[in-house]
Parts: structure tokens; sequence; C-alpha cells
């Protein structure tokens, strides 16, 4: 803690000189906040007298409002300073921090043990003409829960994920304020695990002879100087042109130092790409590629190898393409070495009869091939796959596509010694159309895809047959009635059957067969007043899940439905100048627990059905981890679309109804030619919820459509730039 102030107190200083020195700027960041959360709690009092000829009665009254022993209180505060120094702001010095304390019923306020924070400093400047360099310097706090924390992705393998990265953030400032719009990596100086606490690059990049580009660097990171943590990469890579058709694209050398390899002299890759215009027609590719772990060998290693060429013409009215590539894997492990080939030819053309019509077609084919140095081959795979798409231009606004894919994966080596066969037939059309008529906009498309994939060993029948069809229309409407008033509305509908057949095409009972219907209505309006900017929202999710036969992927039977409502409202009023107040009311209404977040896989994947996936819960391993920790219910499994069966009166009863109202008021002043802008706001959060499901046995549970919580909010924000 003693450093965050020492280094805000420095920067500060530096600051405060700003308006004093042309060639002083920076920003300061201030963000405040404070939470306090009650849980509404009930109990049964008698309401009447009783006796002879009286009448008495229990009712729910709220208990114990006042009593402070359940509340919960938050604060937060999260500070970010940055100075940028020398006419160009080729030094850059930040430190930021993110403190957050929590008073839980009657405990003690405790202020964040786990508080990260991060400084440190850069050097972006032009040496001489042609040449640039950047040096950086930077440490955060580590430490799980600070720096990073584990998530599990959907088979439960656990991976460190960053939580806190002010230095990625402070870095691509620096970058966005000399002008550089690049994707911040590590030709700008930036890497760092998730571990990492230090880090230190130096890049160096310009031009050198005949126009080429070169880079030059080497980037230190490490977690805390622990012996165990630490790593050095280094590179050199350069781009440019040999002569008039011979470009090199990329030609690159990297050699990565850690702590567990540096006996073995580190990892070692490389990349060389040329590109070559052979005529105005003709373009090839020609690209070599490798990664060696380990230098020297140990134990073990791992080593491979691609050659990747590709040649493209570019006619009139024949468009031609082609691939020929070469991967090699070898693992040595004690002793025992393992090579595994990947040849694969790529052929392809687009054919344009006229300035409305594409016809297009793609086709790979792919073998695998794995044994081991001087033994038989123990793994032989065959990939083959064609797609095949037309693009017609019906009318102007107006087009029509078409699809036609099939899959084949054959397994030639099987262990059984019965070859194995997959196959998956891809098929769909769709329309989209965008018009403009006077000043209404309309955009809509509408797809479907028929999905058909089995599986059978060779001289045999398939005996299971999966199909899936998936259908989506998306729809959007825009409409200025005049210079301040717009009204929007989307519709977009999105359904999927799964189902299976056998050998007799007749439907299998004890296969999932499910359909799964998706509805989003979304409408906003805006008017602009003089002084006053009105906003008004509804987003309406609806969500089917029907299950008619269980197997091994669908949960119970039965129909499963859910709704989710989000509306609300905004409010500026621009009461000077620089002073605009905002109000602002947001609210959601939730029947039966629709998963928002689960629905957005299922839209995902509706849309997405060239991703060959069987199942919704196969197609979520594509997100990155923490999302997947997310979704996951159990292993292999996402979370469930709704909280259950919704189909009769009787369940309708017992579905839980939840709404979330959330006021608030915020102010902005805006200072000093815009540059100071403070934003004081205050909020609340009702949260109001029946509990059909509750203990029975529990005479004080309310179960009706009741308030649950209250929560209190404020906060403060400082945005300073000079």
């Amino acid at each position: 803690m003693k450093k965050i102030l020492l280094g805000i107190t420095a920067l500060s200083s530096v600051a405060s000189f700003g308006s004093k020195y042309e060639h002083l700027h920076g920003y300061l960041e201030l963000n405040g906040s404070v939470s306090v959360e009650k849980p509404i709690t009930y109990e049964k009092v008698n309401s009447g007298n009783g006796g002879s000829g009286g009448n008495s009665s229990n009712e729910m009254q709220i208990k114990d409002l006042w009593k402070q022993d359940d509340v919960t209180n938050k604060i937060g505060a999260k500070g970010n300073l940055g100075v940028f120094m020398h006419k160009n702001k080729e030094i850059f010095a930040f430190i930021g921090t993110d403190l957050n304390g929590v008073k839980a019923n009657k405990d003690e306020m405790k202020l964040g043990d786990k508080t990260p924070y991060h400084f440190g400093l850069r050097w972006d400047s032009d040496i001489v003409d042609t040449f640039n360099i950047q040096l950086t310097a930077a440490h955060r706090r580590g430490g799980d829960g600070i720096a990073w924390e584990k998530k599990k992705n959907l088979n439960e393998d656990e991976k460190k994920v960053h939580k806190h990265n002010g230095i990625k953030e402070a870095i691509e400032k620096h970058l966005t304020s000399k002008g550089k719009k690049v994707k911040i990596g590590k030709e700008q100086g930036y890497k760092l695990g998730e571990e990492h606490t230090f880090l230190l690059s130096a890049i160096l990049n310009g031009k050198i002879y005949n126009n080429f580009e070169l880079t030059v660097a080497g980037i230190y990171n490490s977690a805390d100087f622990k012996d165990d943590k630490h790593e050095l990469e280094t590179f050199v890579k350069t781009n440019g042109k040999l002569s008039d058709n011979v470009r090199i694209a990329n030609a690159e050398i990297r050699h990565v130092l850690k702590s567990g390899n540096y006996e073995q002299y580190g990892d070692l890759f490389g990349d060389v790409k040329v590109e070559t215009d052979a005529n105005e027609k003709v373009k090839l590719t020609n690209e070599a590629k490798f990664e060696l772990k380990s230098i020297l060998k140990k134990t073990e290693r791992n080593t491979k190898v691609e050659l990747l060429n590709n040649g493209e013409y570019k006619g009139k009215t024949v468009d031609l393409r082609g691939d020929l590539n070469y991967k090699l894997k070898i693992k040595e492990d004690n002793g025992n070495t393992t090579l595994t080939h990947e040849p694969e030819v790529k052929l392809g053309a687009t054919i344009k009869p006229t300035t409305k019509l594409s016809l297009i077609s793609d086709n790979s084919n792919k073998v695998t091939i794995e044994h081991k140095v001087n033994e038989e081959v123990s793994k032989l795979n065959n990939d083959f796959k064609t797609s095949n798409k037309i693009k017609l231009n019906v009318t102007k606004g107006l087009d029509l596509h078409t699809l036609a894919e099939y899959k084949l994966g054959a397994n030639l080596k099987a262990t059984n010694g019965n070859k194995e066969y997959n196959h998956a037939l891809l098929t769909g059309a769709g329309l989209s159309l965008k018009k403009e008529i006077e000043e209404v906009n309309i955009e809509s498309t509408i797809d479907l895809r028929y999905l058909f994939d089995t599986k059978h060993k060779e001289n045999q029948k398939p005996e299971d047959l999966r199909h899936q069809g998936f259908v989506w229309t998306e729809n959007k409407v825009s409409y200025e009635i005049n210079d301040n008033n717009k009204i929007e509305g989307k519709v977009n509908l999105y359904n999927q059957v799964h189902f299976h057949t056998d050998q007799n095409h007749k439907v299998a009972n004890d296969k999932d067969l499910y359909d799964v219907f998706l509805a989003n209505i979304v409408l906003g309006y805006k008017n602009v007043n003089g002084r006053y900017t009105n906003e008004i929202n509804i987003d309406a999710k609806y969500g089917l899940d029907a299950v008619f036969h269980k197997g091994l992927t669908a949960t119970d039977e039965g129909i499963k439905q859910a709704l989710s409502i989000d509306f609300g409202g905004k409010s500026r009023y621009k009461a000077r100048e620089n002073v605009e107040v905002i109000l602002s009311l947001d609210n959601e209404y939730n029947l039966n627990g629709l998963n928002k977040e689960v629905y957005g896989v299922y839209v995902d994947y509706i849309k997405d059905s060239t991703g060959y996936k069987e199942s919704i819960h196969k197609y979520a391993e594509k997100y990155d981890v923490s999302k997947q920790d997310s979704l996951r219910k159990e292993k292999g499994k996402i979370k469930d679309l709704t909280k259950g069966k919704l189909s009769s009166k009787a369940e309708l009863e017992k579905a839980i109804h939840s709404l979330t109202v959330k006021p608030k008021i915020s102010t902005e002043f805006s200072y000093v030619e815009g540059r100071l802008k403070v934003s004081p706001w205050i909020g609340a959060e009702f949260n109001l919820e029946n509990k059909p499901n509750g203990a029975s046995n529990n005479n004080n549970e309310n179960k009706d459509f009741v308030l649950r919580k209250i929560v209190g909010k404020g906060g403060l924000s400082i945005n300073y730039t000079w």
C-alpha cells in the first residue's frame, strides 16, 4: 500500500504542473461506489382479537425491517493516473488500483486483503528517421483472486485467467494517445501471463534496406522473481518487397526461455511467408513454419513443421483457388518417437455467369497418419469435405443464397479392425432483404438448415441417424418520424428440432427428440425536444424447450417455458451547457427463470449450424474458459434454459416470478473546456419474487410475490485530462 501512496503522490505532483508546461499531459480517473443491501424476511402475526364472536387471522408482515444484523455494506474505489511527457507523448508513467471493502452482518468492515494495483513506465520514441523504440517496465500485484482466478471449462479442466489487468489497459491508452490504432500485443511490448507480476520489454522497429520493415524485441516476465516463474522471449521479424512481384509477408524467428526449459535452451519457433504475383491474374503464397519445444531433448520433446502453399487465379468470370499443405508432428518421449503426418489438399472455384449470380464450390481432403518410428501405422484417418453455395441478387436489396455441404470422416485403422465412417450432410437456403422506403429502413433475413449425420462400421448399415433442423429469421425496422423522433423495432425468431431415426427410417423413441423455440422482440423510441432527450426501451425474450423423448442429451421430458422482459427508460436534461441530469429506470421481469446467457448460446448454435456439433453442450466448448465456467451445470453440460416445466395450470401456479426495479439519478458536470468531468449518482434496487416451492413446514416463509431485497447504491466518477 505504501508503494501505491508514494506513486500516486509523485504522479499527482507531476500532474499539478500540467497547466504550466506545454508538453505535459495526462489523465486522472477516479470511480468510487458504495452499496447497502438488506434482505427482507417475513413473519406471521395475529391480526384479530379472537374470543367469543371475534375473528382472528395470521398475516405475513415484514420482520425487523430496520434491524442491521443482516445488512451487507460494500465500498469500492478504483483509480488510474497516467502522465504523458515530451511533445510527442514519448514518456508515459502510470499507476492504478482497485480497492474494495465489505461489511457483512455484524462483522467489522474488511478492506480487501487482495487489493490489486499496478504501475509502470513507458518510452515510445523515434530515435532516428526510420526507427522507433518502445521500452516498457511495469509491475502489478499478483496472486489468486488478485491478478488471476481459476475457471473450469465444461469438461471441468481448470485454467487460470486474468482477473485484473490494468497494465494492458494503460499501454493501450498510451498507444491511442500517440495515434497508433493497433491491437496490443508482443510487437507493442506487451506480454503478461496470468501469474506474471513483472513486465520488462524492449521493442525496436523500423525500415531497413529496400524499405523492409524490421522488428527486434525482447520481453521478460516474472512472478515476483520466484525461481520457477521466469520467462524471456526474444524475436526478430521482417517483411517487405524483394522485387515488384515478390514480397516477404513475414519472416520471423522466436525464442522462448522459461524456468522449466532453460536446461534445454528453451523453445524455438520460425515462420517464413512469401507472396508472389506470377501475373495480373495469378497470386501464389508459400509459407513454412516450425515449432521446436526444447532445443535440446531431455526425456520428451515436441516438434511441429508446417508447409502451406496457396494459389489463386482471378479471371473475369471465374476465380480458382487451391491449397497444398503438409504438417508433421514429432513427439519424443522416453526413447519412443511418434510421427503424425497431415497432408491436405484444397480446391475451390467461384463462377460468375452474370453480375447477379455467383456459384461457389470449395473442396478439401486431409489424411492423418500416425505411427512410431520403424513400426506400422497405428492411426489412419481421412477427412473429406465439399461445400457448394449459390448467391443470387434477385433484385435491388433482395438476395437469395443456398448451401449444400457434405463431410465424410473415415477411420481406416480402427483398433478393433473394423473401419469406421462418419457422414454429415448440411443443406439450406436463405433470403435477405434490405430496403429503404422514404424514412423507413427495413432489414430482414430468413434462413433454414437441415443437418443429417450418422456413423457406421465397414460393410454395415447405419443404425442411428440423427436429424437436426434449424430455422431463424431476424427482422429490423427503423422509422425516423422527424429530426426529433425515431422508432426502432426488432422481431427475431429461432427454432431447432432434433430427433433420431433407425435404419428403417422410424423415429427412435429411446433417443433425444426435442424442439427449442426462441423469440425476441425489441422496441425502442427516442425523442429529442430542446434540452430533453428521452428514450424508452423494451427487450422481451421467450424460450421454449419441449422434450418429447429423453435420451443422453436431454433431461426430463415435458414442455419447459420461460419469459424475460427488460423494460425501462432514460431521460437526459441539459440544465446548462456544462450540466446534464440523467434519470433512468431499468426493470427486469422473469417468469420461470429464463437464463439469458444460455439463451444467447442457443441463438449462436442455431445460426452456426455449419459447426456440425451434435448438441448445444458440445457447441458451448467453443467459448473461452470464463464463459464456459459461467455456463457449466455439470461435467459436459451447460445450464438449463429454464427453471422447469410450464405447460399446465398447476405448473404455472408453481412458477417463479421475479421483478427487479432499478431507479437511478446521475448528474454530469463538465469543466475546463470539457477536460474535467464529475459524475455523482445515486440509485436503488428492489427485488420482488414469489416462493411457491418453499418449505411447507416453515410457517414464517412468505410464498407470495413480495419484496425480497432492497439495495441502495451511490457513487462518484471523476475524469480529468490535461
